[in-house]
């Protein structure tokens, strides 16, 4: 059975993501959605873009990029490879996810 998450109501008010832009929350907040139990998950652009931003013909590779370094930049996720495959850590997962 699926697990179901559900973001704190405490998540906007939180320092860090006060700090970070409305499009780059809303990156984060998907990519819990995207992550596995453990908050990781592959740093695939165009699959993290058909699956958070399915219709939005203005969001490309470059910007979700730039979205994923806001984010870095904040402590929100950590960015890292294994064996030349890159990966996204979203940070703090279980402070801010109910599973």
């Amino acid at each position: 059975m699926a697990r179901i998450r559900t973001v704190k109501p405490e998540y906007p008010k939180h320092h860090k993501t006060r700090k970070v832009s409305r499009d780059a929350r809303l990156l984060n907040i998907h990519l819990w959605n995207l992550a596995d139990d453990k908050g990781r998950l592959r740093e695939l652009p165009n699959w993290i873009i058909g699956e958070v931003f399915p219709t939005d013909e203005d969001v490309n590779p470059g910007l979700l990029r730039e979205w994923l370094s806001e984010l870095s930049e904040n402590r929100m996720i950590v960015r890292y490879e294994v064996e030349g495959e890159n990966y996204i850590l979203c940070h703090g997962f279980l402070d801010h996810q109910r599973i």
